[in-house]
């Protein structure tokens, strides 16, 4: 299958309980639509936190009460996709946090 990179980049700052990270999104042009989402190249961290797949409409992000990562992809989904250059503030996980430090109690 061949894709190819363009449009927008989106790069996010994510604070965690003991670190903090900076990831970067980038838009990737498919030839194909929809392709199978395989799970053979995932790593046991992946496994765990990722459960399922299925592509999303534009409009079903946007207009969507689910939760998403970016958590802001909702909003800024249209802007980057015309291809705006994102870089968001700080996003900081508490739920994640706070289960890290329960863990350790």
């Amino acid at each position: 299958m061949a894709s190819r990179l363009g449009g927008g980049t989106w790069s996010i700052l994510i604070e965690e309980s003991d670190a903090c990270s900076t990831e970067l999104v980038t838009l990737v042009h498919l030839d194909q639509v929809a392709p199978e989402v395989g799970d053979s190249q995932r790593v046991d961290f992946e496994s765990e936190d990722h459960f399922g797949y299925r592509w999303w409409r534009v409009d079903e992000i946007t207009c969507s009460d689910q939760r998403f990562y970016p958590r802001c992809l909702a909003a800024l989904l249209r802007s980057f996709l015309a291809g705006d250059q994102i870089a968001e503030p700080l996003e900081q996980w508490p739920e994640i946090a706070a289960a890290t430090l329960e863990s350790l109690v």
